[in-house]
């Protein structure tokens, strides 16, 4: 069986080495990226929402849920005529 200590200093080694990872795979970015600049490409750009669509603004949003609370206003009443 593995002791407390022993568990807990290879945790903080795979942490590291991930850490050590994760720095290297950065500057592999930076490099490329620069390398990319150089060549007068663009820089790929990374889609903000998973479905493509593009942020709304606060201002949208309170357009939007006016708008979706009169129709459900109108629509029940529409329903307690019948």
């Amino acid at each position: 069986m593995t002791s407390p200590v022993g568990v807990n200093n290879q945790i903080t080694d795979a942490i590291s080495s991930r850490q050590a990872q994760i720095t290297q795979l950065r500057g592999e970015i930076a490099a490329l990226e620069q390398a990319a600049r150089a060549l007068g490409g663009q820089t790929p750009t990374v889609p903000t929402t998973k479905t493509g669509r593009k942020p709304m603004s606060a201002a949208e949003r309170v357009i939007i849920s006016r708008r979706m609370k009169a129709s459900w206003a109108k629509r029940k009443r529409a329903n307690r005529v019948r």
